[in-house]
């Protein structure tokens, strides 16, 4: 009998909900602001119980939940899960979620939400492809299954907001990388700034002084330690033109990754 329940208590352990074990063999990918691996939504086919605790819109690998911006970029909708891609008029404006999705066709087929389909300043937009693109007359370089953003003419932010699907204990990895300056052209000079509904987290210049002949293309990881959500509370990734005071060439490679602990 003692056998027995040993053995039981061993299957019952298994089971263990997401986040509290490293069962599964789903597919991963890397956070990194440029892509590098195919955003497929992963499954823990070996352990079907195993994610029964993560939070909706959350994937589950290797015993981790995780809710990953670039995973979610489509053009099915606005907002897609627990993403929205928005803009704020002004860098003090109410946020606004992006109402136009188109593809440009005459840039790699990146796909975008902006505010305009004949404008990607501001925008998010998205390397849908498995090998790295240059586009902008090759100024830029988004590599496989890249995620971007880029601000507006009058310093309209742009922003890739999550929204927490329920109340809970979160952990959050912002990776931000210039990716303008190919071709001759000038690096990125972007801020970007980390909020938590209207709490700034953290703020971050991103590229050195803007010439051709700067040495910071401006990598940046910030982790979020532990954040305590209420169900639709936000976070914000918000990118402005910077301290030079203009937009040009202010391409912006992004990723957010949020975790439970």
């Amino acid at each position: 009998m003692r056998l027995r329940r040993a053995l039981a208590l061993v299957a019952a352990s298994s089971l263990i909900a997401c986040g509290l074990s490293a069962i599964g063999t789903g597919e991963t990918a890397d956070a990194g602001a440029d892509g590098d691996t195919a955003p497929v939504r992963s499954k823990d086919s070996a352990a079907p119980d195993a994610c029964a605790s993560c939070p909706s819109g959350f994937e589950c690998t290797a015993g981790v939940c995780s809710d990953e911006a670039r995973r979610h970029f489509t053009q099915a909708g606005n907002p897609d899960g627990n993403w929205t891609w928005a803009y704020r008029a002004r860098p003090d404006a109410a946020t606004l979620p992006y109402a136009v999705t188109h593809t440009e066709s005459t840039n790699a087929g990146i796909i975008a939400w902006s505010t305009s389909d004949a404008s990607l300043t501001p925008s998010v937009f998205f390397n849908p492809d498995a090998t790295a693109v240059n586009v902008f007359n090759k100024s830029v370089t988004m590599g496989p299954f890249g995620l971007a953003f880029h601000p507006g003419p009058n310093d309209e932010n742009s922003v890739v907001r999550w929204t927490a699907p329920r109340a809970g204990t979160y952990r959050a990895t912002v990776d931000l990388r210039g990716l303008s300056g190919g071709n001759g052209s000038l690096h990125t000079t972007s801020t970007a700034t980390v909020a938590r509904g209207d709490t700034i987290l953290a703020v971050t210049l991103i590229g050195g002084d803007g010439g051709p002949n700067s040495d910071d293309a401006g990598a940046r990881k910030l982790a979020l330690g532990a954040l305590n959500f209420y169900a639709g509370d936000v976070l914000d990734v918000r990118l402005g033109y910077g301290a030079n005071g203009n937009y040009f060439s202010d391409t912006t490679g992004v990723d957010v990754t949020i975790t439970t602990p």
